[in-house]
């Protein structure tokens, strides 16, 4: 029995009345007698109650008093009364014996702990309070006259005037007596009482059928059943089917007892999530994980038992790279338990997914509904969560979410995985989501379309998504490998120098072929993908420079090691986006940049596009080509000041291989882009034609020159978008700069500072101005002399800077900004309020509505909740409370914390101020989310670390006021 069952026990035993009595002593209903060892031993086997029934007739004739620790001779052996109900009384003719049990024993040692008010030496504590015990009518068993004995066990506690005495140990073990042979053993027990202790129940475990008074009827009696017990933060214990938990204590960080001078609160309760049933041995294993794996544990369902099933079976990394993979078929997944992985997918990915659908919002934004598509295809659908999320998002948010009867949307789920299959069935049938299931494989494109097919699914009409899929498709070596000391060979050494890769026996695999293969890969999508092409969320690879970096903010350093070791094939960002490029994809809205995470710009962890098949592809160019890059020049009528000699090409293609892209459409160049990678500041020392140029050294990306072929539209603007791209992924570059020329200066009758600056400022527009200002470009200065064959710009040139990634985070933050705060925004938000309160008269007054006080502050809250945003009680109206919220600026208004960080966890669902961000469902990504929120609207920095570590939602909002008060002190 455990120790919280036997307080449970000690606890709760009831007191019954007591038996009529004989001559005032009450008649006892029960008693429990067993013998001494070595009396046991004189019985040998016989019945217990033929050697006791004599002696029990007399005593019960004799109305002799019997109680617990009575010795009675029967037949010269011994027994001991154990127990008596009540605990003294006579025998009666209805009195039940009990005689079952092991015998009692004469301990040869027994070990006492003490504690109390005041510290006792062993000395004192022995002399003053343990001898005493022994002495009197119990004295130890063999002691001349003895007629009573004290019964003890191990655990047991007895108390001597105001100091405890706990039975620590005895030998031997069992229920039994100290006689005149026993050594005694005592000492003071050291371990101090709490000042304080918060001990909060588990608000599932409360009573919900009848009234009680928590503390007396629980608490209580609990804590003096068990003032033995030793507490420490995070313990667990359960009273007549109440849970509670030591949420708090003072001091802390130590194992105390809760005494009598220890003040006890218990306002508040739990939720039963999994951080908070931990028991503290198994939070100090889980905290010993990566943060990240932590995160995924404490936001899943398992319960505690399968939590400490898994952390018990941890095993070590295998001598042998293949680890059983050769022994299995080739679809079988040994190396990971997909039903923990359809659910931690499930778990980790909700905020990318609602960004997930932005991007497939445009193609259902019109009412065309004949042109859009008729399905949408996940491979890869783990348990159907964004199946589901799409559907209804199309459902609620778009105009064909009103036609789906004429023009219905059917999702289809694609896995390996019978088990991930199931799991998708079930989320769809339970919210009537019209679907099909089909096993598939998302290295197989051809076959799902046949698969497709053959259930009358047009591929045509199928819009294509994934996520997190791609790197973990089976490897197939490509059919057409890489050339070695190709500019494409010297692509894959520079960004892959850091990767490593296995295959299914635990072999090497080269990061050529990884990265051929990949391109191979998405040629394949390409021509299975329809006419709505293919939405794609992926996991990159982190370089390690990065991963140490920021490695407090994210999972790589764990995820991109195990993902090796478990044949994963996550490719650095800038090789994705190429090996797109190649199998000519390319994303849809031309700011693939916007759909980069963390959306902060510092790596790229994570990336989301919707792409659809060119007309052409891009890849490096070769040296092969520079007779066609010559000709390139000439066709695309490239002006004179600007024409590279074929010995400036040759030399660009030599010194800098990884610069130079080409756009090309069945064997002929469409485009192309030459660059250099400089060191130093992005706005002086920039040449027209860079004397060394590079690719692979420095942090500013300089476009050298840009061109396309006039019957090629577009290829030039996406040729510069795709450099942007590649740039806003690549880590090492910060910014990309250019020497462009005016188009139209010479005709002004303009100075050029002025021309200039009169384009900036939207009073003319100058055409190649224009093609980088209108996608985000800075005009830096005017650099004279830097083109000296530009005879029409009397040789001067316009520096421009872009700042990857800045134009389009900006453009998207304001967009959510204005989207989240807007007075018309605000008022429909407070309509949908007054709509569920069954309420429909807009431009009434709160007061003709019948709102009273409480449900107007509940309106304001929400709109708190939702916004940000504080509104005036006194406000009226719909329109007059969002109105309030911006007067005095709308930043003014956003500086209480609890709102900011409310309003950021509402996507996650309604916040919990006792839960913590991993329990709400936040992963690294989100957290460094929340971090960069604090900082725009509050100028708060907190890291990623102390966010993730914070116990609740209330301890964040705390800290955060802590560093406002702070930085206002």
């Amino acid at each position: 029995m455990g120790a919280e069952e036997d307080g449970e026990r000690q606890a709760s035993s009831s007191t019954q009345p007591a038996a009529e009595s004989h001559d005032g002593e009450a008649v006892l209903k029960k008693l429990h007698i067993l013998p001494l060892k070595e009396a046991d031993k004189k019985i040998k086997g016989r019945q217990r109650m033929d050697f006791l029934a004599e002696t029990l007739r007399q005593l019960r004739n004799t109305k002799a008093t019997v109680c617990s620790g009575d010795l009675v001779r029967a037949k010269e052996a011994e027994f001991v009364v154990i127990k008596c109900d009540p605990p003294q009384g006579c025998l009666g003719m209805e009195t039940d014996f009990f005689v079952d049990g092991a015998p009692v024993i004469c301990f040869q040692k027994i070990q006492f702990s003490a504690w109390g008010p005041n510290t006792l030496s062993s000395e004192e504590l022995f002399n003053d309070y343990v001898r005493p015990y022994f002495k009197g009518e119990y004295s130890p068993y063999g002691t001349a006259g003895v007629k009573r004995v004290r019964l003890l066990y191990t655990g047991q506690i007895v108390q001597v005037g105001e100091v405890c005495l706990q039975v620590e140990a005895t030998e031997p073990q069992g229920l039994g007596m100290v006689s005149t042979d026993t050594e005694i053993f005592a000492n003071w027990d050291t371990t101090p009482e709490f000042e304080k202790v918060h001990i909060l129940p588990f608000m599932d475990t409360l009573p919900s059928a009848y009234q009680y008074e928590l503390f007396g009827d629980y608490l209580k009696p609990y804590l003096m059943a068990n003032q033995h017990r030793k507490y420490q933060h995070g313990d667990l214990f359960t009273y007549q089917g109440v849970q509670f938990k030591v949420v708090a204590c003072e001091p802390p960080d130590v194992v105390a007892r809760i005494g009598k001078s220890t003040t006890i609160f218990c306002q508040g309760h739990l939720t039963p999530t999994l951080r908070n049933l931990l028991p503290p041995h198994l939070m100090s294993q889980v905290a010993q994980l990566p943060q990240g794996l932590q995160m995924l544990l404490l936001s899943s369902e398992r319960t505690t038992r399968e939590l400490e099933d898994m952390l018990n079976h941890r095993r070590g990394l295998f001598q042998d790279a293949a680890w059983a993979f050769g022994e299995s078929s080739p679809k079988a997944e040994v190396h990971v338990d997909r039903r923990l992985n359809v659910m931690g997918s499930g778990l980790q990915h909700k905020v990318f997914f609602r960004d997930f659908l932005e991007l497939i919002r445009p193609l259902f934004a019109t009412s065309d509904f004949a042109e859009q598509p008729r399905y949408i295809a996940d491979t890869g659908c783990g348990d159907g969560s964004l199946l589901c999320q799409i559907y209804e998002f199309v459902k609620l948010q778009t105009p064909r979410g009103r036609a789906l009867k004429e023009f219905p949307l059917t999702m289809i789920g694609i896995d390996l995985s019978a088990s991930a299959l199931a799991a998708t069935a079930d989320t769809l049938r339970a919210r009537g989501v019209p679907h099909q299931l089909l096993e598939g494989d998302i290295g197989d494109p051809g076959g799902l379309c046949n698969e497709l097919r053959r259930l009358n699914l047009d591929p045509r009409q199928t819009l294509h998504v994934r996520s997190f899929l791609d790197h973990d498709r089976p490897f197939r070596m490509p059919a057409h490998p890489l050339r070695a000391g190709s500019s494409r060979d010297l692509f894959v050494a520079h960004h892959f120098d850091q990767a490593v890769y296995l295959d299914r026996c635990g072999k090497v695999i080269k990061p050529v072929d990884i990265y051929q293969s990949l391109v191979e890969h998405f040629g394949r999508w390409a021509d299975a993908s329809g006419e709505h092409g293919l939405c794609i969320l992926e996991a990159m690879l982190l370089d390690v420079p990065s991963t140490a970096k920021y490695f407090d903010e994210n999972v790589s350093f764990h995820f991109d090691i195990e993902a090796a070791l478990s044949r994963q094939y996550l490719v650095p960002p800038v090789a994705n986006c190429m090996a797109l490029a190649e199998a000519g994809l390319f994303s849809c809205t031309g700011d693939a940049s916007s759909h980069c995470y963390p959306e902060s710009g510092e790596y790229c962890r994570i990336m989301s596009q919707h792409v659809k098949r060119s007309s052409f592809s891009v890849r490096l160019a070769e040296f092969d080509d520079l007779a066609a890059l010559v000709d390139l020049q000439q066709a695309a009528k490239v002006t004179s000041a600007l024409e590279a000699s074929p010995e400036t090409l040759a030399a660009r293609l030599l010194k800098a291989p990884l610069g130079v892209l080409v756009a090309e459409c069945a064997g002929k160049l469409l485009g192309a882009a030459y660059t250099t990678r400089r060191v130093g500041p992005a706005s002086s020392g920039i040449e027209a034609e860079p004397s060394q140029p590079s690719a692979d050294h420095g942090d500013v990306l300089q476009l050298v020159a840009l061109h396309a072929l006039p019957e090629a539209p577009g290829v030039g603007s996406l040729l510069r978008d795709f450099l942007l791209q590649l740039a806003w992924v690549d880590p090492d570059v910060k910014s990309v700069v250019g020497l462009t020329r005016f188009d139209g200066w010479a005709a002004s009758g303009l100075s050029q500072e002025d021309y200039m600056r009169r384009h900036v400022e939207g009073e003319v527009s100058d055409k190649v101005l224009a093609f980088h200002t209108q996608r985000g470009a800075t005009v830096v200065k005017l650099v004279q002399d830097a083109r000296l064959a530009d005879v029409a710009n009397q040789g001067a040139a316009v520096l421009i800077r872009y700042e990857p990634g800045r134009p389009q985070r900006e453009r998207r933050v304001a967009s959510r900004e204005s989207q989240e705060a807007t007075v018309d925004t605000v008022e429909a938000f407070v309509h949908e309020q007054l709509a569920k309160m069954d309420i429909q008269l807009k431009e009434a007054d709160f007061a003709e509505l019948g709102l009273d006080s409480l449900e107007l502050a509940a309106l304001r809250r929400s709109v708190e909740k939702r916004f940000g945003l504080h509104g005036d009680a006194a406000a009226a109206t719909a329109r007059e409370l969002a109105t309030s919220c911006f007067q005095g600026g709308s930043n003014l208004q956003r500086t209480d914390a609890r709102a900011v960080v409310e309003s950021f966890l509402q996507d996650f669902g309604e916040a919990d101020s006792q839960a913590s961000l991993a329990e709400m469902g936040l992963d690294s990504l989100d957290i460094a989310r929340l971090r960069e929120r604090l900082q725009a609207r509050l100028s708060v920095q907190l890291s990623v670390e102390e966010l993730a570590a914070a116990a609740n939602v209330d301890s964040i909002i705390e800290a955060v006021r802590a560093k406002m008060l702070t930085a206002t002190a």
